[in-house]
């Protein structure tokens, strides 16, 4: 009778707190896109591929699709069978396939399989083919367990096989046939699971040492059916049997500890059939039996069972599970016996979740929930929970158990409404409950009596409607209700009557909406309003008005939305406003608010609620999950159902922070509760993969021929580079990030390196890039991709992509073309030339013949000579006529008087220019007469000869000269005024010395007076001598002259007469240098030049007379003006003044110019000094720089001295 009560206590009455208590293992199912729902096996490579064995093949997994790889009748390289019992990857990245088939190796690269068979004449072949488990030990061989043929030994490298069958003569041999399973243990032991118990083999010896059950001895093996073996981080080795329960083995004392089911202890073994054990990362120990699954408190020495509830959506599928393995990143996988596949991410178990459980009726009332509220029962923290159509809910933490509050139609105390739209708690400890349609309540606590408020049409100091949506109490302790429909009550607890605000449409000052969402106090006290469709309201209390803040689609900093559904005020005093059209954040000094929408990273633009962590962080309750947002960084993380909430929906202002810091959000399918600091990224990074090419939309596969090649000798994840012609360009990625998570959470970047200019980012749902038309050549294709959490593979995949041209644009076709084009072009170019070379004989012929009639008829001279020798090659009549004779060669002497240095200037004007224009120059008749000709003419250098025009300007220079000396006697008497002038002044000096010395014959100063007159009267001897020269215009002797000893000659009496604050330096060279001139007009110039340079320095300075010599050649004659190309005499006369401005520099030589006051000069030196030089066949040059000094150079012709 005693065990009978102890069964239905464990039957009926255990199980209801059990369920009662927290769901924090939600299990995801996979099943839909398997072959077969019965998962016997489970791995992951080293890519990060979850592989799935089932009755009916294999599947590859990256977290969107299966790929399925079955036996193919005629193909042998396909899977050897479908019923696929192992899988595993040894240390060098093989995968091998135990089937009821024998055993398969896949190759990756090719994607095809390697049958290994049993064969009865080969003894180093399979002895069985039904494989049941594989392992790899520290040498790198293979263990390989059958169903009926024993333990076999294979070797990769060899390919050989190696057979322990049972031998009934000999204990040494391994103790059954039927072996479930091989494990090798941390020392490096096998351990071999039979169904005639436990072997261990020691391989020196070459024996198998046997555990086995013995009825007699408690702590032998629990059962001979061995199927598992697992040794966990402790170094405990465990042992599942079939029907025999759990077995921790003891290696030492070689005793075996039993777990069992038992049907009295609801914390046991939930099964003795024990299929699969895992230890996880975290220490749990998972047990995988027909009985559900069960995870180890080694603590407490008991199981918590998790079982198929046809209730819980999140429950396991099948309660037969068959295998348990746990992922890189940490997600258990759940193989159950046609129940697909369970998937448990442990991380996402810190979102705890509570439900209403139909099962048990002290779990929530109702899936919906509308708000929520702690309160402080005695130092005890209660959670208060309104839902839809359940009522109120308490909640006692400590009991894990719920309390239902709802309507009694018989009991006029109880609640007024199922439906319960806000809780509070105020400051004097009553608990104030809002309903959709029934007014207020105020829970009595210790009499367990609800007072009711309800709306009285004729009271105007009642409830002004009974739809309450909101309750808030201020720092003063008022209470505020809003309603949805009424407007806003205030409520006075002393009178016991309300105080109604409401939209009054004359002023405009009033309420905005009466359908009110939320209330909020700031800490400045002002009273925030959320309405459903008049926007936000604030309410000043001192003016009694409202003013109101609208969403104004005109305005990008107005409140986004009208309806406001939920408020919060920060720690930093930030007023945050949730509305149907994102989060708004309120500046109250620049009276603007920012929004916040999915375009920043919130799941949803619906807010439905916010609470704020200890760290300032906001978590926001959107319809589409929840997101937790840091308004330092703007950064926003999101959470939906696949991370363990409730659902994506969350309730309007259905929250609450408790005072441990726990925040609660409650939705449409209960609520969770976390503590923020728990919730972390997973910093798993993800392996990214290409998992699918296409071309034109069909998938490629290794070694399929399209277009007549092999476009991938490799399965495309395995691919480093892919040949495509020209035709195939037109193609598409498939990736995926190998994070299991949340797969649809993942997130992904790609880019096409030489095509895209940036990464192109995509979600889950868009997990392909397609290129189309992509021009030839190489390009990189990359893809990067996160997790869940945002935690970003950035090195990711990548493949290069080489897209060979056509032949039109490969190289030796262009360069092929490219000749043809060239020798058509050459062709064409070749025939035009001999077509235009046709016409210009002709067009030559026709210019031939009418400059032959232009030269025998010209009236002007013309003539052809050779450019070297100046020989007469032809010469026209009029040339005849105009030197009076008859032949050209009576021409050629004349033209032999021209002077060397006119033939050698008109020849380099000539080169340089091409052309000449009315050169003058003099020569000589037959008759000794000389003329005076201008030379015209064009020099062809081709053949040697020049073509002139010979005009005879004698008569014309001759006319010229009459006038020059006639406008020379005209401006003598305009010389003779300003001589005149000049003289006066000139001679007033004298006049006053002379006057002073009568006065002051024996004064000292007499010898100043005297140098005075002498000075005056050198300066009016030069004035006459100038004049004189310019009105004469004579041209003197030209003889052979030494210019070093003209020029000391000059300095000998120019120096005595330097004053003292002026330097002189001469310069001159040690070999004569002689040029053809005239000696006085030239010492004319030196004496012109080196008084000017004199002059320049009235503060003294540095004179300096150099002679040199210099060649002109052609580039330095075009830089000076009237320049000359040949060697020369130079002069130059440098002095450190006052320098010329460069505006004067071109008037320098012109007559009456002078820089001069006008009392000190007449601006004739200048002109008379370049006169002399080019009447000397010279030239000159000036350099100036005011403020530093002027340089006159005079160059005259050398002369070989004879």
């Amino acid at each position: 009778m005693k065990k009978f009560i102890q069964i239905i206590i464990v039957v009926f009455i255990l199980p209801a707190g059990l369920f009662s208590r927290k769901n924090d293992v939600k299990f995801e199912h996979l099943y839909e896109s398997l072959s077969q729902k019965s998962v016997i096996c489970i791995s992951q490579d080293r890519k990060g591929f979850m592989w799935f064995g089932t009755y009916d093949g294999l599947h590859r997994y990256d977290g969107y699709k299966m790929k399925i790889y079955k036996s193919e009748i005629g193909n042998p390289y396909s899977l050897s069978n479908n019923a696929v019992r192992f899988i595993y990857e040894d240390r060098s990245g093989t995968l091998w396939i135990g089937t009821d088939g024998g055993l398969n190796q896949f190759d990756r690269e090719k994607e095809r399989f390697i049958r290994y068979s049993s064969h009865a004449d080969d003894p180093n072949s399979l002895s069985g083919e039904m494989i049941q488990w594989i392992c790899e030990d520290t040498s790198g061989l293979l263990w390989i367990g059958t169903f009926t043929e024993g333990l076999i030994q294979f070797d990769p490298r060899k390919k050989q096989f190696t057979r322990y069958l049972h031998d009934p003569k000999d204990s040494r041999s391994i103790s059954n046939n039927m072996v479930f399973c091989a494990y090798v243990d941390r020392s490096g032991s096998l351990w071999i699971a039979t169904n005639g118990g436990l072997d261990k083999y020691e391989r020196e010896k070459n024996q198998f040492i046997h555990y086995t059950h013995d009825p007699e001895n408690p702590r032998s093996l629990a059962g001979n059916g061995v199927y598992r073996i697992y040794e966990d981080r402790f170094g405990v080795l465990w042992i599942g049997t079939l029907g025999g329960g759990l077995d921790r083995f003891d290696r030492e004392k070689k005793e075996f500890i039993h777990y069992r089911n038992r049907l009295a202890d609801p914390f046991s073994l939930s099964s003795d059939v024990v299929r699969s054990i895992h230890e996880d990362r975290s220490g749990s120990l998972w047990i995988g039996t027909d009985g559900g699954l069960n995870r180890f408190d080694r603590e407490k020495t008991r199981f918590l069972h998790y079982q198929y509830n046809s209730d819980d959506p999140f429950s396991l599928s099948n309660n037969i599970v068959l295998f348990i393995y746990e992922d890189r990143s940490g997600i258990l996988w759940i193989g159950n016996d046609y129940g697909g596949i369970n998937k448990f991410d442990r991380g996402k178990t810190n979102f705890v979740h509570y439900r209403k459980e139909p099962e048990n009726a002290n779990s929530l009332s109702s899936d919906v929930i509308y708000s929520m509220a702690e309160t402080n029962d005695g130092g005890e923290q209660t959670l208060w929970i309104g839902t839809q159509g359940g009522g109120l809910n308490k909640y006692d933490k400590g009991k894990n158990l719920f309390t239902h509050y709802r309507v009694d139609p018989k009991n006029p105390n109880s609640l007024s409404d199922n439906d319960i739209r806000a809780i509070l708690e105020d400051r004097y400890g009553a608990l104030w409950i809002g309903t959709s349609s029934s007014g207020l309540c105020q829970l009595d606590r210790t009499r367990k009596k609800f007072i009711r408020y309800f709306l009285d049409s004729n009271n105007p100091y009642s409830l002004n409607s009974n739809s309450v949506f909101s309750i808030y109490e201020d720092r003063s302790g008022a209470l505020w209700i809003g309603t949805y429909g009424g407007g806003l009550n205030l409520y006075d607890r002393k009178n016991n009557r309300f105080t109604q605000y409401v939209t009054d449409p004359r002023n405009p000052n009033s309420l905005s909406d009466n359908f009110i969402w939320s209330i909020c106090e700031d800490r400045n006290g002002m009273l925030w309003i959320g309405t459903s469709t008049g926007g936000l309201d604030q309410f000043d209390r001192e003016k009694n008005q409202f003013i109101h803040h609208r969403s104004d689609p005109n305005d990008p900093n107005s409140l986004s939305s009208n309806k406001v559904l939920c408020l919060h005020e920060d720690r930093s005093g930030v007023l945050w406003v949730g509305t149907t059209d994102g989060l708004n954040k309120f500046d109250r000094e620049k009276n603007r608010f920012t929004r916040y929408r999915q375009a920043e990273g919130l799941p949803s633009n619906t807010i439905q609620s916010i609470l704020e962590d200890d760290h300032g962080n906001l978590w926001i309750g959107t319809q589409e999950g929840l997101s937790k947002f840091s308004p330092g960084t703007k950064r926003m993380r999101n959470f939906k159902v696949s991370h363990g909430l409730q659902s994506n929906e969350f309730g309007v202002n259905a929250c609450c922070k408790s005072q441990n810091g726990e925040l609660y959000f409650g939705g449409i399918k209960g609520f969770n509760v976390f503590f923020p600091d728990s919730i972390k990224d997973h910093p798993y990074i993800p392996p990214i993969v290409v998992t699918d090419f296409q071309i034109f939309n069909k998938s490629v596969s290794a070694g399929k021929e399209i277009n007549g090649h092999v476009i991938l000798d490799k399965s495309i994840s395995e691919t480093k580079e892919i040949n495509l012609s020209y035709k195939e360009n037109v193609f598409l990625f498939e990736f995926a990030s190998l994070h299991f998570a949340s797969p649809d959470d993942n997130q992904y970047a790609y880019m096409m390196e030489g095509f895209d200019q940036g990464w192109n980012y995509t979600d889950a749902g868009r997990r392909v890039a397609t290129y189309t038309n992509l021009g030839s050549g190489e390009y990189i294709f990359r893809v990067k991709g996160s997790n869940s959490d945002g935690v970003w593979n950035e090195e990711g995949a990548s493949i290069r992509v080489i897209i060979t041209p056509p032949y039109w644009e490969t190289f030796w076709f262009k360069m092929i073309l490219l000749g043809f084009v060239a020798g058509g072009v050459f062709w064409v170019y070749q025939w035009r030339n001999m077509i235009a070379k046709q016409r210009e004989l002709v067009e030559l012929a026709k210019r031939e013949r009418k400059y032959r009639n232009l030269f025998e008829n010209s009236p002007a001279g013309m003539v052809r000579f050779v450019s070297n020798s100046w020989d007469v090659l032809e010469a026209n009549h009029a040339l005849l006529d105009m030197f009076g004779v008859k032949t050209s060669e009576e021409i050629k002497q004349i033209f032999q008087t021209v002077p060397q240095s006119d033939r050698e200037q008109i020849i380099s004007t000539l080169k340089s220019e091409g052309t000449i224009k009315n050169y003058e120059v003099s020569l000589h008749r037959l008759d000794k007469t000389e003329r005076c000709i201008s030379v015209s003419g064009m020099l062809f250098s081709e053949e040697g000869y020049i073509e002139g025009v010979i005009i005879d300007v004698t008569e014309r220079k001759r006319l010229e000269a009459k006038q020059l000396r006639a406008h020379r006697i005209e401006s003598i008497g305009v010389l003779a005024s300003g001589m005149a002038h000049d003289l006066k002044n000139l001679l007033v000096p004298v006049k006053m010395a002379a006057e002073l010395m009568k006065r002051r014959h024996e004064d000292p100063k007499d010898e100043a007076m005297l140098t005075s007159i002498g000075q005056s009267a050198e300066q009016s001897i030069n004035l006459v001598q100038q004049v004189l020269s310019f009105v004469r215009g004579v041209e003197g002797l030209h003889i052979p002259l030494q210019a070093a000893g003209m020029l000391s000659r000059v300095l000998s009496v120019i120096q005595e007469n330097m004053p003292q604050n002026i330097e002189f330096i001469s310069k001159m060279p040690s070999d004569p240098v002689t040029v053809l001139g005239d000696e006085t007009q030239l010492r004319q110039v030196l004496v012109n030049l080196i008084a000017n340079a004199k002059d320049a320095m009235p503060e003294g300075g540095r004179l300096t007379v150099t002679l040199s010599t210099e060649t002109v050649n052609k580039t330095m004659a075009e830089t000076i003006p009237s320049a000359l190309e040949g060697t020369f005499a130079v002069w130059s006369i440098a002095d450190t003044g006052t320098g010329i401005p460069s505006e004067q520099l071109e008037k320098i030589f012109e007559p009456f110019f002078t820089t001069k006051e006008i009392t000190k000069g007449t601006g004739l030196g200048l002109s008379i000094v370049a006169g002399i030089v080019k009447g000397h066949k010279g030239f000159m040059s000036v350099q100036s720089t005011v403020g530093k000094g002027t340089t006159f150079y005079v160059y005259l012709p050398i002369i070989r001295a004879s």
